[in-house]
């Protein structure tokens, strides 16, 4: 087994194994392929393809990025310096995201985060 297959198992859904299938020939960044083009292959909707590839990074680990600029679309991180972009794009909506949660209730981000730190560290 390949280093991009360390978690494929048959508990893989039908839609993660065919949109898996289609992302492991797109290697790195400069190989992304867009969303439609996956639909397509795969005879998916769009939102399907998405939902797949949440669950593909979430519950089966794999390293998938997106690039909102040329060429746009999802791609297997396979290098570090990739996955550590992909990283800190996360990071960086995540802390917008907190900073849109903590505006809405009206405090200070760093109180929001600290009021929530068991929440954010997954303790009840």
């Amino acid at each position: 087994q390949g280093v991009l297959d360390f978690m494929v198992s048959s508990e893989m859904s039908e839609a993660e194994a065919a949109v898996w299938q289609c992302l492991r020939g797109h290697e790195g960044a400069a190989r992304a392929i867009q969303a439609k083009v996956v639909a397509e292959l795969t005879r998916m909707g769009e939102r399907n393809v998405q939902r797949a590839i949440h669950s593909l990074i979430h519950n089966r680990g794999k390293a998938i990025g997106s690039r909102m600029s040329e060429p746009f679309g999802y791609y297997v991180a396979v290098t570090s310096e990739e996955r550590a972009e992909v990283a800190k794009l996360h990071r960086e909506r995540a802390i917008a995201m907190l900073t849109t949660a903590s505006k809405i209730m009206g405090i200070d981000r760093a109180e929001y985060v600290r009021r929530y730190q068991p929440e954010l560290m997954g303790v009840s």
